[in-house]
């Protein structure tokens, strides 16, 4: 069954997820986005041009990059491609950007039609036994041609922890084009999310004096940002694993389920094209962690709660 392909695997791919009226809806909208961010007219209150910071620089503590990732949990924000100087002059204007994030779900209605389908709530219940589900972060990414940057080997419950183990987030990653080797497709590892999560990327202000014990790094680091070890043991983060990562090759319109824990990772886009997918993080509100980096001031909504 496909529920027990989910908890062998930690992943699951479901073709003919997207129509295509879907898929250009959110393609031509976060076209729309960028050009209101280009006009500078700041029409939504959560685009503006202060929105803009490289995509890399939030883990080279950067205290600017980190403050402006931290504030990005209800507003829509646009993260710049590390290598955008090198991009094709000939490419799209938009491509100069890594992704968008990450409240896409509730400040676009476009975005938010998407993600508040009842199938993504039953589904994220139905595996992850969740009581309240809710969305924590919506990110559109664009992944650009020649440009588009590696994403190393992680866990998702590292950026969007749960206090459950049993429960960790799970991820909807889902695919508004083609997605293959070529052009950097997702690849993971079956099976490496049975192990706990290794680390968990937390806001320093919000950890005990116990847990700040916990901290990699340098002590005397003052950025807002930082690792703690959760299980240094985690046997896919010793020793060489690349052979046991398979490449999650998927048709436009597919949508691939992650367990939270399941390490996956993406390699540069050397390619001519785009591999544009929208993702969503969804946890069960009451477990999601207070110490996670991304905090929303009156707690996450409890979304579908009304239905």
């Amino acid at each position: 069954s496909q529920k027990h392909s989910f908890h062998q695997n930690g992943f699951l791919i479901l073709e003919n997820y997207l129509s295509d009226n879907d898929i250009d809806s959110m393609r031509q909208e976060i076209r729309h986005l960028y050009n209101e961010l280009e006009k500078n007219s700041d029409v939504s209150s959560s685009i503006s041009n202060q929105n803009r910071i490289f995509v890399g620089d939030s883990a080279k503590n950067n205290e600017n990059a980190q403050d402006f990732f931290m504030e990005s949990s209800d507003k829509i924000r646009f993260f710049l491609e590390k290598d955008a100087p090198k991009m094709d002059p000939k490419g799209e204007p938009i491509w100069k950007y890594n992704k968008v994030g990450h409240a896409l779900h509730d400040k676009s209605d476009v975005f938010k039609k998407v993600s508040f389908q009842k199938r993504i709530r039953d589904a994220s219940q139905e595996l992850m036994k969740y009581e309240d589900p809710t969305i924590v972060q919506s990110m559109y990414i664009f992944k650009p041609p020649r440009v588009g940057g590696e994403v190393t080997p992680h866990q998702d419950d590292t950026f969007v922890s749960s206090e459950d183990p049993e429960r960790p987030c799970i991820g909807f990653w889902m695919a508004l084009e083609d997605a293959h080797r070529d052009n950097a497709c997702l690849w993971a590892i079956p099976g490496s999310h049975k192990p706990t999560t290794r680390t968990r990327w937390v806001q320093r202000a919000l950890l005990s004096e116990e847990d700040k014990s916990q901290l990699l790094g340098d002590p005397k680091d003052t950025s807002p940002m930082g690792f703690i070890m959760l299980n240094e043991e985690n046997p896919y983060f010793s020793g060489d694993v690349a052979d046991q990562y398979v490449p999650l090759e998927v048709k436009k319109g597919s949508v691939i389920l992650l367990h939270g824990r399941v390490l996956h990772q993406s390699f540069p886009n050397v390619s001519t094209e785009s591999r544009e997918a929208y993702t969503l993080h969804i946890v069960d509100r009451d477990q999601y962690c207070k110490t996670n980096w991304l905090q929303r001031r009156d707690s996450f909504p409890s979304y579908w709660a009304t239905d």
